[in-house]
């Protein structure tokens, strides 16, 4: 089955023969009035104009060239989410350099690698944290010749001042010179199963990224306001970045992801692009709020998310709402709904989910509330995005129509298939691989899993190598049930796992301030601590500094199912903690203790074997970001069917699963993002 949603020309929307230089100077042209961007200094979002923008990418691309640097060279930007990021992408644009993003937390030797493979001759990194990463390699590479930090780019546009009276019309010439089907820059794939791959993206492939919004006059507007905390080294935040100018909105760049909650206030965007992981969060706060709700002020909760949710749905049939339906959504909206969206800054219009699947229940939340969060999918290999729900069509659980341009297949084996303009160049030094995704017919092999409706819309049901086949030849889909476990707002992650043995396992990490939220509700007090045998809840009596003291009395020891299963009569003995120790940088974890109650020994040895090789095959056990893995309780699914009404999305996923191994605190990295979902804009 495939769906070709339109056809438009290369002239229709006026991008022959664009490159990414052009889209900026097009830009610059337009004259306009609002800001170009918002950047943070000392407190403050400032503004930064259209004119001052283009002074400064005119003065980074002439310093380039006044460097040597010229057509086809790489060079690496290694720094979080900022302005001085993507101006100077813009400047390598001009000159026909080949950017090699990295990502800011990358160790040493990643950045290495990429160094490396990309042949780069310069770097551009944030400040000295970053710098010292490269250290040893800057003793060993003597071909990578240029290496700035940001504080070095003030003197870098005072040469291209120089060099530009020197040498007037260079910078014209070499942007003349640069063609669509160069190379604009090289983007890292995750390395899950190898080397990172870099995928080669023409600035052809940028440009008519960029450009299907021409045939989504709806998405953007040109008064927009957009908060970008997306790391730019991925390519959904870098299709945010190069947006802005081809559109005309306000870029508001946030280095620090951690500070969302707080940038959505202050800087009141009208579009926030994201991971699901954020929404996530936001999702189960609102929850947890209303949770919280009694009396009076919960019926009328209860109520308004009724007339919510009968708004939407009328919304997404393309019904009339009615004149009393409206009248009710508007008192709702007063009461209930303003009260979350001024959360969000108060002047929220889009939301842009991408880079994992959301939730159907988290957007379906959303909508009810009058915000409206649009997913959408793609891969690096076809410049970020091939599908997406549009405000006006939308579909929640799917991932929208595909896009202007872009034609969708579904392979007999149920592989999504993509053909468009945006399709990459392949992976560079790699022609095995590219064969591998790409074939001769122009169709790219995304990998994923998934199914098209009538109406055209995609669902993407999981990664084809993630499909786990048990050894009783049962097929079972991990996403499904991954997403199911972190419904629950008291779970923050979940990795299910189980191929050719006789079950599946899933390894959670449980949302701690909801815990300790729910332990202060039920009287239980303090913080959540382990000591090696479960969870221990240790109630302070001293003072409210939060800090723990010898003296504190402590609730005697109970493992996480009496805690959470408290109200039943008889709880039953838990599996013991299981000690899961690995050295940093060795693959053979040593397992000091892992015993259970209801399990055989034989039983946890072959959990912890299934959960070892899938974090090693997720290269969690190979940079050291875990460092030990301690404090583990094995919960058997006949006793987590228990907390059914404690954590309810359990009911599904448990149908799956044998066992459940629950971490206590989440973990960094825990998941992937890049391969255990599919790579979504």
């Amino acid at each position: 089955m495939a769906t070709v949603v339109e056809e438009i020309s290369d002239s229709q929307l006026g991008i022959e023969g664009r490159t990414i230089g052009r889209l900026w100077l097009d830009a610059m042209a337009a004259e306009r009035t609002n800001p170009a961007y918002l950047v943070e200094r000392d407190g403050a979002w400032e503004e930064v104009s259209w004119q001052q923008a283009a002074e400064a990418v005119d003065e980074l691309a002439n310093g380039l060239l006044a460097l040597g640097i010229r057509k086809g060279d790489a060079f690496a930007i290694l720094a979080q989410t900022n302005l001085e990021w993507a101006l100077f992408d813009f400047a390598l644009g001009l000159v026909g350099a080949v950017g090699a993003a990295i990502y800011a937390n990358s160790a040493p030797k990643d950045c290495e690698y990429i160094l490396d493979h990309s042949e780069a001759v310069g770097v551009l990194v944030a400040d000295d944290t970053q710098l010292a990463k490269l250290t040893e390699y800057r003793k060993r590479n003597p071909r990578l010749a240029h290496v700035l930090t940001f504080d070095d780019l003030d003197n870098l546009r005072a040469r291209g001042r120089d060099y530009k009276a020197a040498n007037p019309g260079a910078l014209e010439r070499a942007v003349e010179a640069v063609e669509p089907d160069d190379l604009f820059t090289y983007i890292y794939t995750s390395g899950t199963t190898g080397p990172p791959k870099a995928c080669m993206i023409r600035h052809r492939n940028y440009y008519a990224m960029v450009a299907v919004v021409d045939g989504i006059p709806e998405f953007y507007a040109a008064d927009d306001v957009m908060l970008l905390y997306l790391p730019l080294a991925h390519n959904f935040g870098r299709l945010m970045h190069l947006s802005g100018p081809y559109c005309g909105f306000t870029v508001a760049f946030l280095p620090d992801p951690m500070r969302a909650a707080e940038a959505l206030q202050q800087v009141r965007p009208t579009i926030f692009p994201s991971v699901p992981r954020v929404y996530e969060k936001v999702h189960a706060a609102v929850v947890g709020k209303f949770d919280e709700a009694t009396g009076v002020k919960r019926r009328l909760i209860d109520w308004a998310l009724r007339v919510g949710y009968k708004v939407s749905a009328r919304k997404q049939e393309g019904r009339p709402i009615g004149a009393a339906l409206k009248a009710k959504h508007r008192l709702a909206d007063r009461l209930v709904f303003a009260k979350v969206k001024e959360k969000l800054g108060g002047r929220f219009r889009i939301g842009i989910s991408g880079g994992a699947p959301l939730a159907k229940e988290i957007s379906s939340f959303f909508h009810a509330l009058d915000v409206l969060i649009l997913e959408g999918y793609g891969l690096t290999e076809c410049t970020t995005a091939a599908t997406v729900n549009r405000p006006s069509k939308f579909r929640f659980g799917t991932v929208g129509p595909a896009l202007p341009r872009a034609e969708l297949k579904i392979a007999d084996d149920g592989e999504v298939l993509i053909r468009s303009p945006t399709i990459f160049a392949g992976y560079f030094k790699d022609e095995e691989a590219t064969k591998e995704v790409v074939g001769e017919d122009g169709w790219l092999r995304s990998g994923d899993i998934g199914e098209l409706d009538e109406d055209g819309f995609l669902t993407i049901t999981d990664r084809k190598k993630d499909i786990i086949v048990t050894a009783g030849g049962k097929n079972v889909a991990p996403q499904n049930i991954e997403n199911e476990l972190k419904n629950s707002k008291f779970v923050s992650q979940a990795l299910v796992v189980g191929d050719r043995r006789p079950y599946c396992v899933a390894l959670i990490t449980l949302d701690e301030p909801e815990l300790v939220k729910w332990a202060y509700a039920h009287e239980l007090g303090g913080d959540v601590v382990g000591d090696g045998q479960g969870l221990l809840w240790h109630g302070l009596s001293v003072g409210r500094s939060g800090r723990r003291s010898a003296a504190a009395h402590a609730v005697p020891p109970r493992r996480l199912g009496e805690l959470l299963a408290h109200d039943l009569a008889h709880p039953r003995a838990f599996g013991t903690a299981g000690h899961l120790r690995h050295h940093v940088g060795h693959h053979t974890p040593e397992v000091t203790h892992a015993r259970g109650a209801d399990l055989g020994d034989d039983v946890v040895d072959d959990l912890l074997e299934i959960l070892v090789a899938e974090l090693r095959r997720h290269e969690l056990l190979e940079h050291g970001e875990l460092g030990f893995l301690t404090r583990r309780l094995l919960l058997p699914a006949a006793v987590a069917k228990g907390l059914g009404g404690f954590l309810p999305s359990l009911a599904l996923a448990l149908q799956h699963l044998q066992l459940l191994l629950v971490v206590e605190r989440p973990l960094k990295l825990l998941l992937s993002a890049t391969e255990r979902v599919q790579d979504q804009p």
